[in-house]
């Protein structure tokens, strides 16, 4: 993410709107390191029938389809519930007839929850005159009532996909509070409602540019996996929308980058619309069957992924029909935080230090080394003491200040922090010197001249003496 954003920032004059969606909430403290922005999606609340670009009918259409997904929604109940938006829709003045409003507005008012509302209304019509759409409709309402009611409920519109694209920078999609995480289903709403809409207002927009969107997706297999339900008799497999987003957002200046760790839950038809695909080392079997398959490994590479060690993996480039292997460095500024909060306990008491001790080296290189880190414990000290008196107060810090980050400590401790890895590596000589060195070859086998058994003159590329078939031994001069 900080490569990408610097790179489109020196090349094109803009930074991408970066969107980590976070089911586990496993990223909020790094978005927040990195300058980013936490979206609670326990507290703000999104609406999956915002038009956003798209018309009441195309909207509803795409609703039904994502809730026959998550639900399992059948027949009749995918035509009930269409119906029941529609009318919705014409209850607060979005004429899906009348262009003209549907730009007003008057779409934040149309929820879920209202939805809901109708469809309990049509329940007790459909009692009363003993109608037979009666338990399809009963059945909609129990899928749907964790969906409407409660205090997650979908009942209202905090955020849209135009607040977002506003904020711009690197958003987190946080799905946990202290009260825990949302229900699956409920997550695959909310992330597929934002995606949805978003394609939407990308293609209202007719968005041509290189990159406008990074949509990064954590945990990508809960979202992709194909859902199985049964219609008539047979089993069906449903698309999730996510493929489908993935199969045209692309030209309209929105990335995808979808991790997870079990890649077998997601449709072999995905996996070649990803236009760069990794896969990291694991000794899972059905992992390494899975690697081989998608990314056209030999056998010997799959053996090799097996065993490649961490940090390792191999590549699939659109571009280039052969894998390939990959080494993946760390960004130096991302360990930042950890250097920090570790000199932090240790000037507070709370850890003590150990240096490591040296092996084998030189008297000159370990005291050169002794000295240099002795350098840097003492500037890391001065720095923390003198430009951030936080982490050395008894009080507790300033609000205003938490976020605050000292770019000049920072920069600080990864120089030194490098100067310290440098250490922790021998001494080589410059390319030039080695050149200049010459090459000592070892000495040639020779062979004896005489039979040390018949003692008669042989010639020398003999192996067996003619005289007595005595076997000769090589030896040095």
């Amino acid at each position: 993410i900080l490569r990408a954003d610097r790179y489109f920032q020196q090349r094109y004059g803009y930074r991408p709107t970066v969107l980590i969606i976070d089911p586990a909430g496993e990223y909020r403290q790094v978005a927040q390191d990195l300058g980013g922005k936490i979206v609670d999606l326990t507290q703000l609340k999104v609406n999956p029938l915002m038009l956003e670009g798209s018309t009441p009918h195309d909207r509803a259409s795409t609703v039904v389809e994502m809730l026959r997904y998550a639900y399992a929604l059948k027949g009749e109940e995918k035509v009930e519930l269409k119906d029941a938006i529609i009318e919705t829709y014409k209850r607060h003045g979005v004429d899906p007839n009348d262009q003209s409003t549907w730009g007003l507005g008057r779409d934040r008012e149309v929820t879920l929850s209202e939805v809901y509302k109708v469809i309990l209304e049509k329940i007790k019509r459909a009692e009363k005159e003993k109608d037979p759409t009666l338990p399809a409709l009963k059945s909609l309402a129990d899928k749907l009532r964790d969906l409407c009611e409660g205090a997650r409920a979908l009942d209202r519109t905090d955020i849209t996909v135009s607040d977002i694209l506003k904020m711009g920078g690197l958003l987190c999609l946080s799905f946990k509070d202290v009260y825990g995480a949302m229900g699956l289903k409920l997550q695959q709403v909310v992330v597929w409602t934002i995606l949805e809409q978003l394609r939407s207002r990308m293609l209202a927009d007719q968005v041509h540019e290189e990159l406008r969107v990074l949509v990064v997706i954590d945990e990508g297999h809960r979202f992709v996996q194909l859902a199985k339900m049964v219609e008539g008799g047979i089993e069906v497999a449903v698309e999730p929308p996510l493929s489908l987003h993935l199969r045209d957002v692309r030209k309209f200046g929105v990335g995808y980058i979808v991790v997870t760790h079990n890649p077998n839950d997601m449709p072999e038809g995905v996996i070649p619309l990803f236009g760069t695909t990794i896969a990291m080392s694991s000794s899972n079997v059905d992992y390494l069957d899975w690697a081989m398959r998608n990314l056209q490994l030999t056998p010997a590479q799959r053996n090799e992924l097996g065993k490649a060690g961490l940090g390792r993996g191999y590549m699939l480039w659109m571009d280039d029909p052969r894998p390939l292997l990959v080494i993946f460095e760390p960004e130096r500024k991302a360990m930042i935080r950890d250097v920090m909060m570790e000199r932090t306990r240790i000037l507070l008491g709370e850890r003590s230090e150990k240096p490591e001790a040296f092996e084998q080296r030189p008297a000159s290189t370990e005291a050169e080394a002794v000295k240099q880190v002795a350098e840097l414990r003492s500037a890391v000290q001065v720095k923390m003491v003198n430009g951030s008196s936080q982490y050395v107060s008894a009080s507790p810090p300033k609000a205003d200040d938490s976020n605050e980050i000292d770019e000049e400590l920072v920069e600080v401790i990864a120089e030194e922090a490098a100067k310290a890895e440098d250490l922790n590596n021998a001494r080589k000589l410059p390319s030039d010197l080695i050149a200049q060195i010459p090459k000592i070859e070892p000495p040639r086998l020779a062979r004896r001249s005489t039979c040390p058994k018949c003692h008669k003159r042989i010639p020398a590329w003999a192996k067996f003496c003619s005289h007595c078939g005595y076997r000769l031994q090589e030896v040095r001069p």
